[in-house]
């Protein structure tokens, strides 16, 4: 597996290469983000870093983490560090980052999407269309049985557990809340966009209607912060 530009550590199992080419990347694994190239390139030149923090490699020699660092080095012509352990996967690499800031929920939907789960291939679709945050799109995804789950939205999309309930009526009901949005004038918010979720879901809702009456009442939505305050809003302009 080596070849003559490596060699072994004297107190370590590290070895040390500049066949950048080497290295493969995991399928699975997050796509690598131009800015943070450029944070570790800097991190590297100002600390030297490198020895310090190996990059991690499984027996394939793809990497399990360091692929920002492989990139900074190979762009400064610096000698890469990494250590080899067998038998790691996509599954380590994702382990490895729970519970740290270095992943988003992009990476996490586009690593579980690029590997077949339809749920987070249906979610990036949503996200690139109506580009919302996080929290709205979840809500608007799952069952109401998910909504109870105490083990948290964030825990429950990072380890792959997301479940879209039906993807036909998430669309809907955001393309309803984008037309809303763009009535009434107001940014997006955590707490509107749960407010109209469930205003939208009253089966008495008619949706041109509710438009037309923000269109001419939406003023009262100015100044509300909390969810139920959104939600008495939206019930005065109804009947309004």
């Amino acid at each position: 597996m080596k070849n003559s530009t490596d060699e072994v550590k004297a107190t370590s199992n590290i070895l040390v290469t500049k066949d950048y080419g080497k290295f493969k990347t995991l399928p699975g694994n997050r796509f690598v983000d131009k800015a943070h190239v450029k944070f570790m390139r800097s991190r590297i030149e100002k600390q030297n870093l490198n020895p310090q923090f190996p990059i991690l490699v499984n027996e394939d020699l793809e990497i399990i983490d360091g692929q920002h660092r492989l990139r900074a080095l190979e762009e400064l012509k610096l000698p890469v560090y990494y250590e080899i352990r067998e038998g790691l996967t996509i599954d380590s690499t994702i382990q490895l980052n729970s519970g740290t800031r270095n992943w988003t929920w992009k990476d996490y939907c586009q690593s579980f999407a690029s590997r077949g789960n339809v749920n987070y291939k249906k979610f990036w679709e949503l996200y690139q269309e109506f580009g919302f945050q996080f929290n709205s799109l979840y809500h608007y995804s799952i069952s109401s049985a998910q909504l109870t789950n105490k083990r948290g939205a964030a825990r429950i999309f990072n380890v792959g557990d997301f479940v879209m309930a039906n993807f036909e009526q998430t669309h809907l009901l955001l393309s309803q809340y984008a037309d809303i949005l763009n009535v009434a004038g107001i940014p997006n918010s955590r707490e509107f966009g749960l407010a109209c979720y469930r205003f939208m879901r009253m089966p008495y809702y008619d949706h041109a209607k509710m438009l037309d009456k923000i269109e001419a009442k939406g003023a009262r939505l100015n100044d509300v912060y909390f969810v139920n305050d959104y939600v008495n809003a939206l019930e005065e302009i109804w009947q309004s």
